[in-house]
């Protein structure tokens, strides 16, 4: 049983300069193109496609990034810029990562991690309209294999309305 997705391509540069890490690319999404089916890995690096479904109209854009990498890649500085036409989505995010022997210094040596990423979509570019998205995620050793894990998740309407929030928290187990 074959699904048929659509077709999309896209065409970029992705490279490292000293502690400067970029990305460049165009693409372009044919009616009914369904990225995540094919490389949720490679979206990680864009618009979260699962909550964005074909709708059956074609898009063309861009995604502009560059990260600053510092501590041998333990404390690292991110921002991305993304465009599509379809309704002109435009997306910016900014994001922190630390981790390795930067994070070492304040948990006794065991391992841990910090991640957040702030992200604002346009709703209407015409009126500047725009959600806020919030992830956070903290990660710290208990003992060798066992990990405390943390994350929150957040939405910011553009309305100013209330916004909506998730936590959640438990143990992981990585033999």
């Amino acid at each position: 049983f074959i699904t048929d997705h659509g077709d999309g391509w896209g065409v970029g540069a992705r490279g490292r300069l000293g502690p400067i890490s970029y990305l460049a690319e165009l693409r372009q999404m044919d009616a009914d193109f369904v990225a995540s089916p094919f490389s949720k890995k490679y979206e990680d690096h864009g618009i979260d496609w699962a909550n964005h479904p074909a709708d059956g109209e074609a898009t063309q854009g861009y995604l502009l990034g560059a990260n600053l990498n510092l501590m041998n890649d333990d404390f690292v500085l991110g921002v991305k810029q993304e465009l599509l036409s379809k309704g002109g989505v435009q997306r910016r995010s900014a994001s922190l990562s630390v981790g390795g022997s930067f994070l070492r210094m304040f948990t006794g040596g065991r391992d841990a991690s910090l991640s957040a990423t702030y992200a604002q979509e346009l709703i209407d570019p015409a009126l500047g309209d725009a959600n806020g998205y919030l992830d956070a995620a903290a990660r710290i050793s208990l003992f060798r294999g066992v990990y405390l894990n943390y994350s929150y998740k957040a939405v910011f309407p553009y309305d100013h309305s209330a916004p909506q929030s998730t936590m959640t928290g438990g143990v992981s187990f990585e033999f």
